[in-house]
């Protein structure tokens, strides 16, 4: 009896569907980092998603005298933000001339390796760009580089950080050309550190740059850096330590940049039925081959930016 190579993709797809997306969130560093740190939350129906926001400070709170009135008003009308659901899809396609030159089990194993490496491959590759996305493209994830933003007064959740100073994110534009003399880069990274830590020390759990500045922070700390076994260490990706911080590298972050951020501020919300699933098989109309769709329902959000840092000019 011949193999039915559609259902055995389909089988293959149904019964590793959470592997599946295992894999194309561990494709990149970030993304990784949310998963190991619980950070992947289902949501079940709705049209958005709500973050409640931590304010800095409850309103109401004060000194005053014995016999004098508590207000008990907020006095901060905005208490959720609120992020639009984005769509990310694609098909997978098996020819039928693929099937018939497939004959034999191996064979047939292969192809459907191959077709599904293929999805996760580009599903993580489109997801590893869109956590970087600017905002720009509308259709994509709010990504890092709005959420914590290179210039003040940008609108995430809805919420206008220029008018509500205290959903702002941390940053330091200054930089540094000169990373390893006078220890200037350490200096530019322990002071964003600092901004995001707060007077609470609520500091970030991972910092993530490119490849370049990452060198240059390993060589700057050659006597003392070491790499240390971090919630992502176990799926590739190499960390150095900078005072309690993981530091690793994503290719995907923007040229001269570093981000801190903070693991209890910040989510990957996906909607329920939308983590990486795949529709039925069908027959593609006017061509000799087979198709299903692959499908991602989500968002990156935040309920506390003055906790996650960027810094925009390192150089060199």
């Amino acid at each position: 009896m011949a193999l039915d190579i559609t259902h055995i993709a389909a089988h293959a797809l149904d019964s590793h569907s959470k592997e599946i997306a295992d894999a194309i969130l561990n494709h990149n560093l970030t993304s990784a980092w949310l998963k190991a740190s619980n950070r992947i939350r289902v949501v079940t129906g709705g049209r958005t998603f709500h973050e409640k926001l931590i304010f800095a400070e409850t309103g109401g709170f004060g000194w005053i005298n014995k016999d004098e009135a508590i207000p008990i008003a907020n006095n901060d009308s905005v208490t959720d933000a609120v992020y639009d659901i984005k769509v990310l899809a694609g098909p997978l396609m098996i020819y039928d001339l693929d099937k018939q030159m497939a004959q034999g089990e191996s064979q047939v194993a292969d192809l459907v390796e191959t077709t599904l490496a293929t999805a996760k491959s580009t599903m993580s590759n489109k997801m590893g760009v869109a956590i970087y996305n600017t905002g720009l493209d509308a259709k994509a994830l709010h990504g890092l580089r709005l959420l914590v933003a290179d210039a003040a007064g940008a609108t995430v959740g809805g919420i206008n950080s220029g008018t509500y100073t205290w959903f702002e994110a941390q940053r330091d534009t200054t930089g540094t050309a000169t990373f390893n003399t006078n220890q200037a880069g350490i200096g530019v990274l322990s002071a964003l550190h600092a901004l995001c830590a707060g007077n609470d020390h609520d500091f970030p759990d991972l910092g993530v740059t490119t490849s370049a500045i990452w060198t240059l922070f390993q060589l700057s700390t050659t006597n003392v850096t070491r790499l240390i076994d971090t919630k992502v260490g176990a799926l590739g990706y190499r960390t150095l330590d900078f005072l309690g911080t993981p530091i690793g590298w994503d290719a995907n972050c923007p040229a001269s940049h570093l981000y801190f951020l903070n693991s209890k501020y910040l989510y990957l919300r996906v909607l329920e039925g939308g983590n990486f699933v795949t529709s039925d098989w069908e027959r593609v109309q006017g061509q000799l081959a087979d198709y299903c769709t692959m499908h991602f329902y989500g968002q990156l959000t935040t309920n506390n930016r003055k906790k996650l840092g960027v810094c925009t000019a390192i150089t060199g």
